[in-house]
């Protein structure tokens, strides 16, 4: 589907989910309050489609959330706020999640040293955003995961001990 192609009942099913987020925006249902859908003429991919949307908006704040995304945990929006009010030059927070845990990494093997120390100055670490670890980020709800779904453990272990020891982890 990323390439643009689908066959007839991909389709008809995504079809149907934008006559019903067209719907909820127009009916103002919980999740859409105050929301338009912008339906681009033609598929002009991920990062067009974003700019077009962002051409729109008339808040100080955006929250960009992708419809295959979900959040597994509380998500701190009160914390990305007050972090981005005491410090304007932060323009972007993203939140990590398993496809960019080791993106560091991935760019400093893809553009190397120099580049990997300039991108660090560029960013930020707010204070706001130092979050405690009994809220974001303990193995103990993992763990019951685990539990419940024990063909998920021996990746998710593998997949925290890695990061764990990666420079993203470090502080």
């Amino acid at each position: 589907m990323r390439s643009g192609y689908v066959n007839d009942e991909q389709k008809e099913n995504y079809v149907e989910f934008k006559r019903r987020v067209r719907e909820g925006c127009m009916r103002g249902d919980e999740g859409f309050t105050n929301a338009t859908m912008l339906e681009m003429g033609e598929r002009v991919g991920y990062g067009f489609a974003l700019k077009a949307a962002l051409q729109e908006v008339k808040t100080k704040y955006v929250c960009v959330i992708q419809h295959d995304r979900c959040f597994m945990r509380k998500t701190p929006m009160d914390e990305v706020v007050a972090a981005m009010e005491r410090d304007e030059g932060i323009k972007y927070v993203g939140i990590l999640m398993r496809s960019n845990l080791h993106y560091i990494e991935t760019f400093h093997g893809k553009y190397g040293q120099k580049i990997m120390v300039e991108a660090q100055s560029l960013s930020r670490r707010p204070p706001e955003l130092m979050l405690p670890v009994s809220d974001y980020g303990t193995s103990l709800v993992a763990e019951k995961l685990c539990e419940l779904y024990p063909r998920c453990a021996v990746k998710y272990r593998q997949l925290r001990s890695n990061y764990v020891e990666s420079v993203t982890y470090k502080k």
